[in-house]
C-alpha cells in the first residue's frame, strides 16, 4: 500500500464525510454522486483509512458504471491499482470494464494483469470465477483467448479448454 501523506484528525474526517454524505444524497445526477464518493475515498485514504477509502471508491465505480460513465469508472480503478496494488479488485474491475466496452486490446492487457495480480496475492481461485464470468459476457475471440490464457496461467486447464472451445465457435471482431 502506498504511503499516506496527510495526517487528518479523525474528528475532522468524520465531519467532512458527514458533509459529503449529505451532498451525495442531495446530488441530482449519477456523475455528481460518483465524483463526491471519489472525493470521500480520497479523504479516507489521506487520513490513513484505506479500507474505508476502497468502499467509497467502489461505490463511485458502481455509480459511474450505472450511468454508463465507463471512462470515469476506469480512472478510479486505475487509482485503486496505483494506491493499493495488493487489492486485486481494481484489476478485476478494469478487466470487466474493458470487456463490457468491447475494448479488445485493453481487455487483453487487463485480463492478463488481473490474472498475474490474483496469482501474486494467492487469489487465483476467486479470479477463475471472475474470468469465467467475463467469458460469458463476450463473444470476441480475442477476449476469449486472453481469458483462456489467463485460466491456464492460474492452472485451470479444464476451464481454459472450455473457453478455447467457445472461442473456436466465434468469429473475430477485429
Amino acid at each position: 500500500m502506498k504511503a499516506v501523506h496527510k495526517n487528518v484528525p479523525l474528528t475532522q474526517l468524520e465531519s467532512q464525510l458527514d458533509t459529503l454524505d449529505r451532498r451525495i444524497e442531495g446530488a441530482e445526477f449519477l456523475d455528481q454522486k460518483a465524483r463526491i464518493m471519489n472525493l470521500a475515498g480520497d479523504l479516507c485514504f489521506d487520513a490513513g483509512q484505506p479500507e474505508r477509502a476502497l468502499a467509497y471508491y467502489e461505490s463511485a465505480i458502481n455509480t459511474y458504471a450505472a450511468g454508463a460513465h465507463y471512462d470515469s469508472a476506469a480512472l478510479i480503478c486505475k487509482k485503486i491499482v496505483a494506491l493499493t496494488p495488493e487489492a486485486i479488485r481494481g484489476y478485476s474491475r478494469l478487466a470487466w470494464l474493458a470487456v463490457v466496452r468491447g475494448m479488445l486490446e485493453e481487455a487483453r492487457d487487463r485480463i492478463g494483469d488481473y490474472a498475474r495480480a490474483a496469482e501474486a496475492t494467492g487469489l487465483g481461485r476467486e479470479a477463475r470465477g471472475e474470468l469465467l464470468g467475463m467469458a460469458e459476457m463476450s463473444d470476441a475471440s480475442e477476449v476469449l483467448e486472453s481469458i483462456g490464457e489467463a485460466l491456464l496461467h492460474l492452472d485451470d486447464s479444464v476451464s481454459a479448454d472450455a473457453v478455447f472451445g467457445r472461442m473456436r465457435g466465434t468469429v473475430s471482431t477485429s
